[in-house]
């Protein structure tokens, strides 16, 4: 009896003090990047560090947790990052199918290096009340695609919900954010309200887009560091439609 008792408070105890650990939130995200035949990127922000991973599972109509799902980790080298900006790829998938995916955050209360981690409370995206999140690797066979583009809004947020308010999966492959977003890039908090947090929640979690960079783009404190957020900033993008191809390029490279 005495050993029940016990047990029952250490459970207890423990319960209680994992209910009083700070909690991690989501600051933006997610959305998706570097969409392949074979795979995809996640990206999000939470507002203190934290180790983060994707749990993925086919749009098969079974319940997300009717198998244990493969997990995908924010990792570099072998080595999973802590931090507050979180870039998860997603790799081995089948062309042209779609997917579910939920992404988990798990905050870092103390990270001591060699001596050790210690984590705390998980932050999830639900399942169970919500939709998951989706995303659909390319199909080398489609024979047509839609796309949206819009540049030049300068951090006006409510012109870019306006204007991409209609977006969805079912009408959208892909879009893309063609400059000048911000008149300049002074925090990454800049981004986040100017246009990635309403991308995330009109569209990104499930469409993805390429972002290329504008003049007003070098502009500001966060001209380097913003290169972090996103997986096709500054470079060539490649969309290979069969039979035609669909190339977006950073301004550094001469925007075409």
């Amino acid at each position: 009896m005495k050993k029940g008792i016990l047990t029952y408070l250490l459970l207890l105890s423990a319960g209680l003090l994992q209910a009083a650990l700070p909690g991690v939130k989501i600051e933006a995200g997610p959305y998706l990047q570097a969409v392949t035949e074979t795979g995809f990127t996640v990206v999000w922000a939470s507002d203190t560090d934290a180790v983060a991973w994707v749990e993925v599972a086919p749009d098969d109509g079974s319940d997300f947790y009717a198998a244990e799902r493969p997990r995908y980790y924010h990792s570099e080298h072998g080595k999973r990052i802590i931090g507050r900006l979180h870039r998860v790829p997603v790799t081995g998938l089948e062309p042209g199918t779609r997917y579910r995916y939920r992404i988990f955050t798990q905050g870092i209360l103390e990270n001591g290096g060699n001596k050790g981690v210690i984590p705390g409370r998980i932050a999830a995206s639900r399942v169970y009340k919500h939709e998951p999140y989706y995303a659909t690797t390319l199909n080398p066979d489609k024979k047509t695609i839609s796309f949206a583009v819009v540049n030049d809004i300068h951090g006006n947020d409510s012109l870019f919900r306006q204007l991409l308010g209609g977006v969805t999966e079912k009408n959208t492959d892909f879009v893309v954010l063609n400059g000048d977003m911000t008149s300049m890039i002074e925090s990454e908090r800049q981004l986040f309200d100017g246009y990635l947090r309403s991308a995330s929640e009109l569209f990104a979690a499930n469409v993805p887009f390429c972002f290329v960079r504008g003049n007003h783009e070098n502009r500001g404190a966060f001209f380097l560091p913003r290169f972090r957020l996103f997986s096709d900033a500054d470079r060539a993008v490649l969309l290979y439609v069969p039979p035609r191809a669909c190339i977006f390029r950073g301004a550094g490279l001469r925007r075409g």
